[in-house]
């Protein structure tokens, strides 16, 4: 925090007299923006038919499949909304706000918690409402590009603005009035597009990498027996002798398992010890100084691929535990016991991550099976009962030695579906790879941004790069993709991308599929 900062008579504010308000790097950043030139506001940029409307006050939650969902700040993405698992609310609410009823392209901002959090609503936007902690801004396109205001929101200067606007303790956040007046510095409409393509980009890679890893399980669902006629409440039945380990408790032997295994078209089982190298992770300090590694915890696990960014700790003197590709890492420790097994994370990257104590690494011998398969299985209903089923004690621990015991039915297929099997293992890694790209493509906006700001002079690079893509030619837009690092255009470190080829390869692919799909829909 600033401690001091001298303030002209007329720059003071009647609304805001407190002294964090004008904290040197909250004046300096609004001076940047206001320098630069042309600046609008998030009021004037919206369409006039559609004032800025924060949602419902008390939400009158509903037991009902067919009622709106609400759209909570948590399920903000980068930068689309996860719809799975949100509540609904009251039909009749819904109708009484209806100026929050969200829309595809609808630009969704946070006001309290994480004040300044933003999202975009998919072309898949189901019926659903925001919460009083959300505006919902209806940008007019011939005034905006609603990607482009996105990135200027979440980036560092959009982040500082947002910060300095936020009031109250208990509750802190941002009013509405405060929403209406955040300033956006708005280049011309091709520097706009070039920097908010940047995201639409992303958007694309994530949705073929989500068709992909759908099209995979559902290849792998084929070769697992039925599970649907199965009666997950039964809870009593006799163990062989012959059959149980040092473990007496009768959660390890879960009945419906037993009823699994014994069906007529059951296929040969293989204990998961003798399919793949089970072990957990190692957690290091944190430090910069040294020989350092990157460390994942369960907070970079998901139900798809490693998420987030890893940490930096002491490398460990042993390089045995680090994460090779096709890897399956799952939690291993929770409060919740719930969330053991619950995702099975697929390793794509070919650098060596150090998962965390709290990892559980799964190395599938992939000789034997693809590894995709075994994570589909694990996934299944009966997969994840099988994996609750080794979990010890109050504070609720999966260990290796349990996991090892966990049976695997193998399938038995003709020549030609194997190869096609096994296939199934690098598809999943490029699909990996496509939403690693669309992290660095989202950062990557945010940037341009940033550098826009401090150097108003790059609108005409912009400008150009998007003028020549929009002709054909990409040999600008590479040029700066290639200048790119953590840091910004020309910064220290090493580059973002290492392959333009192979980000512009999968661009290409995306497109390809996306629109396939969409003349079939179409069809």
């Amino acid at each position: 925090m600033d401690m001091f900062s001298r303030v002209q008579i007329g720059d003071l504010s009647s609304g805001r007299l407190d002294a964090e308000y004008y904290g040197l790097r909250y004046v300096d950043n609004a001076a940047k923006i206001s320098g630069f030139g042309d600046v609008s506001t998030l009021e004037n940029m919206r369409k006039s038919s559609v004032p800025i409307r924060r949602g419902i006050d008390m939400p009158d939650f509903v037991e009902s499949n067919d009622a709106p969902l609400m759209v909570t700040i948590a399920a903000f993405g980068e930068p689309g909304v996860a719809f799975d698992g949100l509540k609904r609310v009251c039909k009749v609410q819904h109708q009484a706000f209806a100026g929050s009823h969200i829309k595809s392209g609808d630009l969704l901002v946070a006001m309290g918690g994480y004040a300044g959090k933003a999202a975009i609503c998919p072309l898949d936007t189901p019926v659903a409402n925001i919460g009083r902690h959300t505006a919902r801004i209806v940008l007019d396109e011939n005034k905006a590009d609603v990607y482009y205001v996105w990135s200027f929101i979440r980036s560092k200067v959009g982040t500082l603005q947002f910060e300095r606007y936020i009031t109250g303790s208990v509750q802190a956040g941002i009013n509405l009035a405060d929403i209406r007046n955040i300033q956006i510095s708005t280049p011309s409409a091709s520097a706009q597009k070039y920097i908010g393509e940047k995201v639409r980009q992303a958007e694309r890679l994530r949705a073929w990498a989500s068709m992909v890893e759908k099209d995979i399980n559902t290849f792998h669902v084929q070769f697992i027996p039925a599970q649907e006629k199965l009666n997950f409440d039964r809870k009593f039945r006799y163990v062989k002798s012959k059959k149980m380990t040092e473990r007496f408790d009768a959660h390890f032997y879960p009945a419906v398992v037993e009823d699994y295994f014994e069906q007529e078209d059951m296929q040969p089982l293989l204990p998961l010890g003798k399919l793949a190298n089970v072990f957990n992770g190692q957690t290091q300090p944190e430090t910069t100084d040294g020989e350092t590694c990157e460390q994942i915890t369960v907070t970079n696990l998901s139900p798809s691929f490693v998420i987030k960014e890893p940490r930096t700790v002491v490398a460990p003197i042993s390089k045995d535990r680090f994460t090779t590709q096709h890897d399956l890492l799952m939690c291993n420790a929770a409060h919740n016991k719930t969330y053991i097994g619950r995702d099975l994370t697929y390793c794509t990257s070919e650098q060596g991550l150090l998962p965390s104590t709290e990892v559980m690494i799964i190395r599938v011998n992939r000789e034997l099976a693809p590894a995709s398969y075994v994570r589909s299985y694990l996934s299944s209903k009966i997969g994840y009962v099988q994996i609750q089923s080794t979990i010890r004690g109050v504070t609720a621990h999966s260990y290796p030695v349990d996991v090892d015991t966990l049976e695997i039915p193998l399938p038995e297929m003709s020549d030609e579906l194997k190869q096609r099997w096994y296939a199934t293992d690098d598809l999943l890694v490029k699909a990996g790879t496509a939403c690693s790209l669309a992290s660095k493509l989202t950062k990557i906006a945010k940037l341009l941004v940033e550098a826009l700001i401090e150097k108003p002079t790059l609108e005409d690079d912009f400008f150009a790069a998007q003028q020549a893509l929009e002709a054909g030619d990409d040999s600008l837009d590479r040029a700066l993709l290639e200048r790119m690092t953590a840091e910004g255009i020309d910064g220290k470190g090493e580059p973002l991308f290492d392959d333009i080829d192979q980000l512009y390869d999968l661009l290409e692919q995306a497109k390809q599929a996306l629109d396939d799909e969409d003349t079939m829909a179409e069809a």
